[in-house]
């Protein structure tokens, strides 16, 4: 968003202290006037020090001498003089706005606040008060009053971009981006050079769902400022919404080459060529946002996943164990490894990650199968039943594990228990041709041949290449009892 602008005005007219009683002291402050006229700040410094010295009530010598040291850009020491000066003569409304200023400096909102609603309490119009007291509630995090300062000070000056571009700021942080994107809009026509107005603009009609609105805001700002890196990625994130992948990854790409020390535009780069099943240039990307970003998790992970996905195996697994190594408790990575051991071969390995994974989150129905499926073909089949039963408490209705029960039955010599089981597998998910295999082979365990060559003949229908259902099915054709 843009920066917050402070403005800092004061009277400088030359207005000689009615509380200086010295002739000396009066001659004094008029030569600090004069230097600071010819930009001689210091010389003004020590003179209003000696007329302080000599008249310590001159409420004007302090106020002149705090606004002097907010020109020299030392807060510390105008607060103080100025703090003095409106304690003298409260009617001092330029001491006032200028200490409140100061405070802004110091991040001292709350007193910046109460400044600068004296000062409007005495200039009920001054047009720099009260977009200052928007600041101060914006930085208080009051966007409602901030948005009512703004509109005030709009009022009296309609004309101002930086008023409208405020009032955006504080109508967004309200959540009225709809009214956001008007203020940044009239912002926009009256500074139409503003690059700046044109990214707020687009991000306050992202924010009010206007896709079309962003879009034209950002290529605005573009044509103003083709090497604005925020302009481009929040295009390149407005073209995703509307899925031109295309378009996205040229905005994305020209980011990247705008700033080459940014790792977001690769990481995007690299989702958009993954959905697009360019798997190498996919896996360049993040080959490159991890040699910006350095060890991050999940571009590791991310590059893991390509690899796998490209059947490289072993590269995936270098990646996954490089993540886990990074943040043992990164369950994403835990799962992809279990699967790319799996895919290797390396069974134990595989197994070990599943544990890890239920040991992040007890309710991954994923791991609880694997878990179980590991445990029946060790033949610990209480320990497999529990993990298949966890699965199902966590996943109602899961096909995996409502088949893994049926297993376990089967094991057990529990025909009809293992039958129901697989029955309410394949209602579950009727596509699930393994478990109407295996529903067939329990049904034929129990006589049922014709129940099981219908089994038998779903499972191939749903994969024909199914290679055990057709094996059972040539098997009991040419085996089955008359």
């Amino acid at each position: 968003m843009r920066r917050i602008i402070l403005l800092f005005t004061i009277a400088v007219s030359v207005v000689i202290a009615s509380a200086v009683s010295a002739q000396t002291a009066n001659e004094r402050f008029l030569t600090a006037v004069s230097m600071y006229k010819s930009a001689n700040l210091s010389g003004a410094v020590s003179e209003l020090k000696a007329v302080i010295k000599m008249t310590p009530n001159d409420a004007l010598a302090h106020s002149w001498l705090g606004f002097i040291y907010m020109e020299q850009k030392q807060p510390d020491n105008a607060i103080p003089v100025l703090e003095k000066a409106v304690s003298l003569k409260p009617a001092l409304t330029d001491a006032q706005f200028n200490l409140a200023k100061a405070y802004m400096m110091k991040d001292r909102y709350r007193n910046a606040r109460d400044a600068f609603l004296k000062v409007i309490a005495a200039e009920p119009k001054n047009v720099s008060a009260l977009f200052n007291l928007g600041n101060a509630y914006l930085n208080l995090k009051m966007p409602a009053d901030a948005a009512r300062s703004y509109t005030a000070a709009s009022v009296l000056s309609p004309k101002d971009a930086d008023i409208l571009n405020n009032l955006g700021q504080a109508q967004g942080l309200m959540g009225n981006w709809k009214m956001a994107a008007e203020s940044y809009k009239k912002a926009s026509l009256l500074s139409p050079k503003d690059a700046a107005l044109c990214l707020n603009l687009g991000i306050a009609c992202s924010k009010s769902r206007n896709p079309d609105g962003a879009i034209e805001a950002y290529l605005a700002g573009i044509a103003l400022d083709a090497k604005s890196y925020p302009l481009r990625v929040a295009l390149g994130d407005e073209y995703v919404k509307k899925n031109k992948s295309a378009e996205a990854i040229a905005q994305f790409a020209a980011a990247a080459e705008i700033n080459p020390g940014a790792y977001a535009p690769r990481q995007n780069l690299a989702v958009l060529y993954m959905k697009a099943n360019d798997y190498g240039k996919a896996a360049n990307e993040l080959v490159r946002a991890i040699s910006i970003k350095g060890n991050d998790v999940e571009l590791i992970n991310n590059l893991g996943w390509i690899y796998l996905s490209q059947n490289k195996t072993n590269d995936a697994c270098v990646q996954f164990e490089k993540a886990v190594k990074l943040n043992k408790n990164f369950a994403p990575a835990h799962i992809n490894l279990a699967i790319a051991y799996g895919k290797a071969g390396k069974q134990n390995l595989a197994l070990a990650e599943w544990r890890e994974v239920n040991r992040l989150n007890p309710s991954n129905a994923v791991a609880l199968i694997e878990i179980g499926n590991a445990e029946l073909a060790a033949k610990k089949y209480p320990a497999a039943q529990a993990a298949f039963e966890k699965a199902l408490k966590a996943s109602p209705n899961n096909a995996h594990a409502l088949n893994g029960l049926g297993l376990v039955a089967e094991k057990a010599g529990k025909l009809p228990e293992a039958i129901r089981r697989y029955t309410e597998a394949v209602n579950a998910d009727p596509k699930f041709a393994i478990g109407h295999n295996n529903l067939g082979i329990a049904l034929e365990k129990q006589g049922n041949y014709d129940k099981a060559l219908a089994a038998y003949k779903k499972a191939i229908e749903i994969d024909p290449l199914c290679i055990e259902a057709k094996k059972n099915l040539a098997r009991l054709n040419q085996n089955r009892p008359n």
